[in-house]
């Protein structure tokens, strides 16, 4: 601790210390960087071609490199700040996941994500690679179902990231110092070097960061969560001739983190544990949402190791590019955490380990034409597959005795007093999904204000995901290596067409508008990891497809110093795949008695509508500022899902005939804020002598609503950061800023219900019944992060 605020004493020591610069010589700002054109001239890749933001027909939201650096946004899930709609959370260390429009998705479900993510136009698993985010040139937020340009075909969107290309003509670079009063630091920077004049660069570039994650203590260790990423990328750029480049990025990162639950609450008296301990003890204080605490017993603790390796060479032809793009993702993952998270069984440690080895691949050949007349085309084949080979899940899964039964429905009871039957489980899941694809899309311009686009993709899954189960009772293996899906639920093969269209047409030469269509396909998936013996519909889900429609307009005002997007869009899910968000009770043998708790996939209709739109302006030319807002109703559609249903006494409660309970379901599809706003904007004071003062702000807002999914009424939410400083023409910039100025602290979600454990009956069968919950008088929650003040130095060179 003591080495660590020394180094953050340096760096702040240090950082201010730049200001002596403001007393050198340096050249006077230079009028048109002041008056630089706003984001009309942002140049972006959706197409999988570089156009003009303004002319893309798909609603897209850009965050430039230096404007990443600019507001001290140092992880990528922070990025939903400039981008309202898009939510990216980490509830649990290991579980990154992207939303947009209201389309939810759980990772453990198994199926592709709502929303891919692409480093440098190759996939990548958002698990692996959101943990750290530095020498980036852009980041591009795309809305709507991908499936014509893109590797694969994902309902809600795609977060592009392209790392920094090395310089082939001089030695350039930039280094970033960021320390704030939460503990933490930020160390990064990169730096370019011609290798041969314009043929050959090199760039390097690092990160180091520590942070405190989730802001959260944990009462009952006296430990706090904690985390440390280091990575360092490896890039070349070679043109050996005028017509051929090729690019090659290497990066290696290294993640260590301990992340606990909050929890907010009551807590409660609970028993001491197993016989023959009497009396009740405290589980842990009361917790509202500003006291950030955690009270489970276990260590939580989070690893990742991962190599990518991402490449593209590009053939300038005489009438086109043929290109080859490609990754390959070497990673493990290590995570170990409490399952008891609200303390139900004060002095117990439900621990979970997962070890997951993943190979991922990523491979796809496409030309695009060039040609002078009026139409031009794009077609391709590509080749993707993540296995993991196999995971391993280590479990404890005890059973709580609370009384015994006497066979005529009579029960000893012990209770508050019990015992623990020593269960664990070993899980293998080896897991294979492999695509193939083929494409081709066309853009034609009718007339020089009307444009058609079109395109196709045809995909062929290979699925194998299986999970090997292993149980140890007491000492005694009662299960071993069982498979938990027969054969023809493990190994499928599916196919599916997707595509879209859109019209183009330019009102004038300032203002366009756009209508489209575009169509997605999730294929079905098995769960696995199941512990129970469970039917069809909660193990295997259908196949996914959605329709959307978007209708939109673009353009440029005032002399290109104001820009502008606004769209509406209609999407209708068929057998949307959902993951419940909470545990729920399930009753294998149809006989009411429940006898083992899950998460479990299902399929459900669902309509999502809404509107987004952005303003970009210079009100004068050293005042930049832009608006962004996004508004969506994402519904079931008259879906059934599992869920948990209660009698008349409060208890949980499966019907005879049935393994789980289903519920009617119109409501929301997720928890997230139907109308989120973001904005940002930068005032340039005089210059001082040499040096221009500036100050910028960025503020989010959200509102509040009553979750559909879960008993739970969400607040507004609203965070607003500031930030002071000077910069100077030779390349540096020092910054002042105070994130969530007001120190706002607002549940952002919530679990499904106050977190208990069941207790059971063991009958003179030796079978189960159920007993008494331990309820522990608390909810697990995500917070979002506290007030933090730091002090930013950025150099250039």
């Amino acid at each position: 601790m003591t080495t660590r605020k020394q180094n953050r004493t340096y760096l702040l020591g240090g950082a201010a210390g730049i200001a002596v610069l403001s007393a050198l010589p340096v050249q006077a700002m230079a009028q048109e960087e002041q008056d630089t054109a706003t984001v009309a001239d942002v140049v972006v890749t959706a197409t999988r071609n570089a156009r003009l933001l303004k002319d893309v027909p798909i609603a897209v939201d850009v965050a430039t490199g230096e404007k990443l650096e600019q507001l001290t946004i140092l992880d990528v899930k922070d990025v939903q700040q400039l981008s309202p709609g898009l939510e990216m959370s980490n509830r649990d260390g290991r579980s990154n996941t992207a939303s947009l429009r209201g389309i939810v998705f759980d990772p453990d479900s198994g199926t592709q994500p709502s929303v891919d993510v692409y480093m440098n136009e190759a996939p990548v698993d958002p698990q692996l690679m959101f943990a750290a985010m530095y020498d980036l040139s852009q980041i591009e937020v795309l809305r709507g179902p991908q499936g014509i340009l893109r590797g694969r075909t994902a309902p809600g969107g795609a977060i592009t990231m392209m790392t920094r290309r090395p310089d082939l003509a001089e030695v350039e670079g930039y280094f970033q110092a960021t320390a704030t009063d939460q503990e933490a630091y930020n160390l990064q920077g990169g730096v370019s070097i011609p290798l041969v004049e314009d043929r050959l660069g090199l760039r390097l570039a690092f990160v180091e960061d520590r942070n405190a994650v989730n802001y959260v203590h944990n009462v009952t260790r006296d430990d706090s969560s904690e985390g440390e990423a280091k990575s360092f990328r490896v890039s070349l750029l070679a043109k050996p001739t005028e017509y051929l480049t090729v690019n090659l990025s290497y990066q290696h990162l290294e993640t260590e983190q301990r992340q606990y639950l909050q929890v907010i609450g009551s807590g409660a008296d609970l028993p001491a544990g197993a016989l023959p301990e009497m009396g009740l003890v405290r589980n842990g204080p009361i917790a509202g949402v500003e006291d950030r605490i955690a009270v489970s017993d276990g260590p939580s603790s989070f690893g990742r190791d991962v190599d990518l390796l991402t490449f593209s060479v590009d053939w300038q032809m005489a009438s086109g590019t043929l290109s080859l793009a490609g990754a390959k993702t070497d990673a493990f993952l290590n995570q170990r955490l409490d399952f008891d998270s609200g303390n139900a069984v004060p002095g117990y440690d439900e621990h979970q380990a997962v070890l997951s080895p993943t190979d991922s691949k990523a491979i796809e050949l496409r030309y695009a034409s060039e040609l002078a007349g009026p139409f031009n085309f794009q077609f391709g084949a590509g080749y993707s597959s993540h296995k993991q080979d196999p995971a391993v899940v280590l479990q404890r899964t005890d059973y709580l005795i609370s009384g015994f039964g006497d066979g005529a429905g009579g029960v000893a009871s012990t209770f508050p007093h019990y015992t623990i039957s020593p269960v664990n489980v070993y899980i293998e899941t080896p897991n294979d999904v492999a695509s193939k694809s083929a494409f081709i899309s066309g853009v034609y311009d009718v007339t020089d204000r009307l444009q058609v686009n079109a395109g196709i993709r045809y995909a062929f899954y290979n699925l194998y995901q299986q999970s090997m189960l292993t149980v140890n009772a007491g000492g005694l293996v009662v299960m071993d290596a069982f498979p938990t899906l027969p054969a023809d639920d493990a190994r499928r093969s599916v196919g599916a067409t997707t595509g879209g269209a859109s019209v183009v047409y330019r009102f004038n030469d300032d203002i366009s508008g756009y209508v489209s269509y575009g169509r997605s396909f999730r294929p079905g998936v098995a769960a696995v990891g199941n512990t129970a013996p469970l039917e069809d519909r909660l193990v295997v889900t259908k196949d996914e497809t959605s329709n959307a429609v978007e209708l939109g307009v673009k353009g440029t005002l005032f002399d290109r110093r104001w820009s502008f997007t606004a769209n509406a869009f209609y999407q209708v899910f068929d057998d949307y795949i959902g993951r419940t968000p909470g545990m729920i009770r399930m009753a294998s043998g149809r006989n009411g008695v429940i006898d083992s708790v899950l998460k479990v996939n299902y399929n459900a209709d669902a309509i999502v509508k809404g509107f987004e739109t952005t303003i970009w302006g210079k009100p004068t030319p050293d005042w930049d500022v832009s608006v962004s807002a996004s508004y969506s109703d994402a519904k079931y559609d008259g879906a059934q899902i599992p869920c948990n249903a209660v009698d008349g006494s409060g208890n949980i409660i499966v019907p005879v005939g049935q393994q789980a309970t289903f519920c009617d379901a119109d409501g929301k599809m997720g928890d997230q804020s139907p109308f989120q706003l973001s904005a940002n904007t930068e005032y340039r004071f005089q210059p001082i002598g040499t040096v221009e003062p500036f100050v910028r702000a960025l503020a989010q807002y959200a509102t509040g609503f009553d979750s559909d999914i879960i008993d739970y009424s969400y607040d507004d939410f609203t965070n607003v950061s500031l930030y002071l400083g000077l910069r100077g023409e030779a390349g540096w910039e020092l910054s002042v800023f105070a994130k969530n100025l007001f120190d706002e602290a607002v549940v952002r979600s919530a679990s499904d219900s106050i977190h208990a454990k069941q207790t059971n009956v063991l009958n003179p069968d030796y079978s189960f019944s159920a007993g008494p919950s331990l309820v522990s008088g608390y909810r697990n929650v995500v917070v979002n992060p506290p007030r933090e003040i730091g002090v930013s130095l950025r150099l250039r060179f």
